[in-house]
């Protein structure tokens, strides 16, 4: 339902999540993804994020707010911007109803979020 790869020479962290998901499955993830940032910020400063959740439909209310939890925690953690791209407007307006951290950024187009990660991280540049 998800996986995850660091680009250490572009400092980001890409996440793809696909399919509905339950409170245990979100648990599970918000886990790994602060396991995996904590051993990221071991050797960097920071790390921009880049989700691709196209492959997710809406989800529900208790799944919503257990994603507006994990941003909060995340932006307190890490100020560098944090992209998610989904599927449709529906589903980025659940997606800016819950991701409200002033780092988050919910996006349509893959290429349109690339491009703000792009300008609000140096990502090759600072390796």
């Amino acid at each position: 339902m998800y996986d995850l790869h660091f680009d250490p020479g572009e400092r980001v962290l890409y996440i793809r999540m696909h399919g509905f998901w339950s409170a245990e499955l979100l648990a599970r993830f918000g886990a790994e993804v602060f396991a995996a940032g904590a051993r990221i910020r071991e050797q960097h400063d920071g790390f921009a994020i880049l989700t691709d959740a196209r492959a997710c439909p809406v989800q529900s209310g208790e799944v919503a707010a257990g994603l507006h939890d994990l941003s909060l925690r995340s932006a307190a953690m890490n100020p560098a911007p944090i992209a998610t791209v989904v599927s449709s407007a529906l589903v980025a307006l659940q997606g800016r109803r819950v991701l409200t951290p002033s780092n988050y950024r919910v996006f349509v187009d893959y290429g349109e979020a690339l491009a703000w990660i792009d300008a609000a991280w140096v990502r090759r540049d600072a390796a």
